[in-house]
């Protein structure tokens, strides 16, 4: 009975030695995790990652193709259109003139969207300002070791309106006001990110008023290919600051660097005219760099940048916190201050843009 019982057991450890084990796991539950990906058109965006039903991993996505919203097969999302793509990362110590830059830029002709292979995220490029619907639908594939799987109407794609320029971080305008014992006190305006309607109107768009402290507008479609920027800053009734009395703001002592991140690092040649400092560079977005982040890409606070006014550019209009007698006076008996602007914005489009701060409770200082 015994020599029964080993010979069956050797017979079945024989008999699973030779079936080979099921290798990898292809789930059959994969979906996106919301019903529509909203990603904005014009600029490079991605979605989330898809639910992959514990699939083994490594996994190989492709799109295989679109429907428009009313389900016709479509190329729309696939022709290539043009577009600047960064072969390298921006740097303002080695890329000094307009040519150095261009050799970092490829103008070439790319489809306005892909997919990550590996982490199937959907990726739309700026080739996507052109597309000529807002809602498509998609057909994807994934596979890995155990096979492959087709997911038609796998998600729903809305492009969300083209945005010209954006306020990416709070901007702050301000003067501040040295009291006797060399301190600060700051009288500020600030717009947040949060605040949907301001925005609209800092950005000019159509049907707002414009806001009194903030402007950020394109005024010319020229240059074609590259972006120029006029920075003005005015006192609160409008009238100019002169720019030769507009500086970066010190780092301050402690810091790595000399000067806060500015325009002036992210601008191939700098001048100035009558009423702005004017920032020149070859492509979108604009600012494209920062030292304070030199590897963000995503970190919204390298959007930050710094000017200030001298204390011979501007008085206070009214009577400071605590009373003068606290304050150190300037050369005209005015309490002495001087502007702080902080920007938070980016440029996602070629042509000349203008960038208006108004620094509040101010009025210009004239010359004597």
């Amino acid at each position: 009975m015994k020599n029964i019982f080993y010979t069956l057991l050797v017979l079945t450890l024989f008999m699973t030695a030779c079936h080979r084990p099921e290798v990898g796991f292809l789930g059959t539950a994969f979906e996106s995790r919301v019903d529509t990906i909203e990603l904005t058109r014009g600029l490079f965006d991605q979605g989330p990652l898809p639910f992959i039903d514990g699939s083994t991993l490594p996994l190989s996505w492709e799109i295989t193709g679109a429907t428009d919203a009313e389900g016709n097969l479509t190329n729309d999302l696939f022709e290539p259109r043009d577009i600047v793509l960064w072969k390298e990362a921006y740097n303002p110590n080695t890329d000094t003139t307009a040519a150095l830059v261009n050799e970092k830029l490829d103008r070439t002709k790319k489809p306005s969207i892909y997919i990550n292979k590996v982490s199937g995220q959907l990726i739309v490029t700026q080739a996507s300002r052109t597309v000529p619907q807002d809602v498509y639908n998609l057909n994807l594939k994934v596979s890995n070791i155990s096979g492959e799987r087709q997911l038609d109407h796998f998600a729903t794609l809305k492009l969300l309106p083209y945005k010209p320029a954006e306020v990416r971080f709070a901007m702050i305008s301000a003067i501040k006001l040295i009291r006797k014992n060399g301190t600060e006190a700051t009288i500020k305006n600030q717009v947040n990110t949060n605040d949907e309607e301001r925005i609209a109107s800092v950005l000019n768009e159509e049907g707002t008023e414009p806001d009194p402290i903030f402007s950020i507008k394109k005024i010319s479609d020229e240059p074609a290919s590259s972006v120029s920027v006029r920075m003005i800053l005015t006192d609160t009734d409008g009238n100019v600051i002169s720019p030769s009395k507009v500086t970066r703001n010190e780092a301050g002592a402690g810091s790595d660097t000399e000067y806060l991140p500015s325009f002036n690092e992210n601008s191939v040649e700098t001048t100035t005219d009558d009423e702005a400092t004017i920032f020149n560079f070859p492509a979108p977005p604009f600012p494209q760099y920062s030292s304070n982040f030199p590897n963000a890409t995503t970190n919204d606070k390298m959007y930050q940048m710094f000017y200030r006014t001298t204390t011979e550019a501007i008085n206070l209009v009214g009577k400071p916190p605590g009373g003068v007698k606290k304050y150190q006076t300037n050369s005209q008996g005015g309490v002495l201050g001087y502007g702080y602007v902080r920007w938070g914005l980016r440029i996602n489009d070629f042509g000349t843009w203008e960038i208006k701060a108004a620094i509040p409770r101010s009025t210009v200082m004239t010359d004597e």
